[in-house]
């Protein structure tokens, strides 16, 4: 039982360094202009355990942008997933990316269709991620100590 403990917290340390990295290798990527093509919001309600219902909300937005005279069209925001369970939360998203709007787009020079429309993810996302990592890692230790 231990084991499965262990790879549970590997992979997720490993997750948490991925998603680190490329934040920071995000954040060193060149800029051009590109342009909204498409602006919405899917919605999606579910029926938790408990049989409540509930709604989450995924803006989608789609663009455009040229890199050494090749388009590229992508919909990737930012690195995390902008899944929300606020419908004024996707609403602003949405407005923030109307459909004809110039936006910076960050694209992988190696990797041009690699891109997204927003640099970081903050360093205070950084820190609850690293904070709820320790925190489920002294839970799974305390679960798993005497096994």
């Amino acid at each position: 039982m231990a084991a499965i403990g262990a790879l549970i917290l590997v992979f997720l340390w490993r997750f948490i360094g991925y998603l680190i990295w490329k934040d920071l290798a995000v954040s060193r990527w060149p800029s051009v202009d590109g342009q909204i093509t498409e602006s919405s919001i899917k919605s999606e309600t579910y029926k938790d355990t408990e049989h409540v219902y509930h709604t989450k909300y995924q803006p989608v937005v789609e663009y455009q942008y040229e890199v050494r005279k090749r388009t590229y069209a992508n919909e990737k925001i930012g690195i995390l997933d902008n899944e929300t369970d606020s419908q004024s939360e996707a609403n602003r998203i949405q407005r923030q990316y109307a459909v004809g709007k110039v936006v910076k787009v960050y694209f992988n020079p190696r990797n041009p269709q690699d891109s997204y429309l927003e640099k970081r993810m903050g360093w205070d996302t950084h820190i609850g991620m690293v904070m709820g990592a320790i925190i489920f890692t002294y839970i799974i230790y305390e679960t798993f100590k005497n096994s």
